[in-house]
C-alpha cells in the first residue's frame, strides 16, 4: 500500500447521513380495514412517516457543526406523487433552515406500472406514481445535481464540490443494470468507466472521496448473505474491490434498514468499508453523524436515534422502544401465520411467494449483531496501488 491517503492534507470534515426515509403522503390513505391490514405487515411506520421525519430533520438542524446531510435513496413509499411533493417540501424546508441536502433516488422512488398503493376503506386502491426513473432526476435537481461538478445522465449519478479537499460522489445504482442479466443494481460498464475516470481526476487533483449509494455492498450479516443476496448490488464483490484499490475505502449505504459497519480488504491490501444505515422511519429510527478525518487516517462514526416524535402516540415509550414492539409485533404475527393461516402468510409476505423464496424474510441482521449509540472509530487506509 501506498504510505499517503489521498487529501491527507485536509481538515476533518462532517457530515449527516440519512437514508431511507419512506414518506408516506397521508392523501392515499390511513384509515379502514385495508390500511391496516398493510401497517400489520410493515416493518416502519406509515401514516406517521411525516411525523417521524420531520422530527429527525429537527434533530439534524439542532447540530450547527455541518451543514451538510446526504440521503442515500428510498424518499418515498411507493413512488407516489403525492409522497415526492411531500418529502420534497420537507428537503427544501430544511435547505432553507440552512443545511445543504444531496439526495440519491432508489428503487422505492418509481413504479414501473405508474401506480402506487393507496387505502379505501376495505379497498386497496391505485394512485398515481412516477413511472419513468429519468424524471426523477428534474424532480430531485435542486438536491445535489444542481451542484454537480460532473453527471453520468443515464445512470443518474453526479459529482459534487462539497468542501476545499472533497468531493461526494452520489452514487445511484438504481436498475443501471436493466435489460443485462435480468437487470438488478450496479453500475453498468459505460457508468462504471465515468466513475473510474472521476475518481482518477479526484486522485489527480488531491480531492478525498466521500460517496454514497443505496445498494449495500458487504453483507451486513452473515444471515443476510443467505436471506437478501438478491438485494445486494450486483456485481459488489468485484466493484469494492476495484473502488479500493482506486482510492475510494469507504461508501455509505442504504436499502436493507440494517445498522452496520462491515469491512473487507482487497488482494492488493486496501480495506474497503460499508457503513449502512437503518431506515430514519424503521427499527432502530437512527441516522449517523461522520466525521472524515484522512490527516489522521480515520472516520469517526456516531449513531444518533430518535427517541421522541410528538404527535405519534407510542403507549408511552421512547419512540426507539414502541419501534421495537412495533417491528417484533409484525414479526410474531408471520410467525403465527406461519403455522396457522397460510393465506395470511401469503398476504403478509406478497413479494416472496413459496415456491421462490424463504416465507419469512424480514430484516433481522441487526438483531445478530447488535447496535449501540456510538459506533468505534475506522481506521483508513491508505491508497493502495492501482
Amino acid at each position: 500500500m501506498a504510505d499517503r491517503i489521498i487529501g491527507a492534507d485536509n481538515a476533518p470534515l462532517k457530515i449527516q447521513f440519512i437514508t431511507d426515509v419512506h414518506y408516506y403522503s397521508r392523501k392515499n390513505g390511513t384509515e379502514g380495514p385495508a390500511y391496516e391490514k398493510e401497517e400489520s405487515k410493515s416493518q416502519q411506520v406509515i401514516k406517521d412517516s411525516d411525523l417521524v421525519i420531520k422530527k429527525g430533520f429537527d434533530m439534524l438542524c439542532e447540530d450547527t457543526s455541518t451543514d451538510i446531510v446526504v440521503l442515500a435513496g428510498d424518499t418515498t413509499r411507493n413512488g407516489e406523487y403525492t409522497s415526492h411533493e411531500g418529502i420534497i417540501e420537507l428537503l427544501h424546508d430544511l435547505q432553507k433552515r440552512g443545511k445543504r441536502v444531496y439526495v440519491i433516488t432508489a428503487t422505492h422512488d418509481y413504479r414501473g406500472e405508474g401506480y402506487g398503493r393507496g387505502f379505501d376503506g376495505d379497498e386497496v386502491v391505485k394512485v398515481p406514481a412516477v413511472k419513468d426513473r429519468a424524471d426523477l432526476w428534474d424532480m430531485y435537481y435542486d438536491f445535489g445535481p444542481n451542484e454537480a461538478i460532473a453527471y453520468h445522465r443515464p445512470s443518474m449519478c453526479y459529482v459534487v464540490q462539497l468542501a476545499p479537499g472533497y468531493r461526494l460522489f452520489a452514487l445511484n445504482d438504481d436498475y443501471n443494470l436493466k435489460g443485462e442479466n435480468g437487470g438488478g443494481s450496479g453500475y453498468s460498464d459505460e457508468c462504471m468507466a465515468w466513475i473510474m475516470e472521476q475518481l482518477e481526476d479526484a486522485k489527480k487533483n488531491d480531492q478525498y472521496v466521500i460517496a454514497m449509494t443505496h445498494h449495500p455492498m458487504i453483507s451486513p450479516s452473515p444471515f443476510y448473505s443467505i436471506i437478501g443476496k438478491g438485494d445486494m448490488q450486483k456485481n459488489h464483490e468485484i466493484t469494492r474491490e476495484i473502488f479500493a484499490d482506486a482510492g475510494l475505502h469507504c461508501m455509505l449505504t442504504g436499502h436493507t434498514h440494517v445498522h452496520d459497519i462491515s469491512y473487507i480488504t482487497t488482494a492488493k491490501g486496501n480495506r474497503f468499508y460499508d457503513i449502512a444505515c437503518s431506515a430514519l422511519i424503521g427499527c432502530p429510527p437512527n441516522y449517523r453523524n461522520i466525521t472524515f478525518d484522512p490527516q489522521h487516517a480515520k472516520i469517526d462514526v456516531e449513531t444518533v436515534t430518535i427517541t421522541d416524535v410528538p404527535g405519534v402516540d407510542t403507549k408511552g415509550e421512547p419512540f426507539d422502544k414502541y419501534m421495537e414492539g412495533f417491528f417484533f409485533g409484525m414479526i410474531r404475527r408471520v410467525v403465527w401465520a406461519m403455522g396457522y393461516d397460510m393465506d395470511t402468510l401469503a398476504q403478509m409476505t406478497p413479494s416472496f411467494p413459496p415456491h421462490r423464496r424463504f416465507l419469512l424474510r424480514p430484516r433481522l441482521p441487526w438483531i445478530l449483531r447488535g447496535f449501540s449509540c456510538t459506533d468505534p472509530p475506522l481506521q483508513c487506509p491508505a491508497q493502495g496501488p492501482s
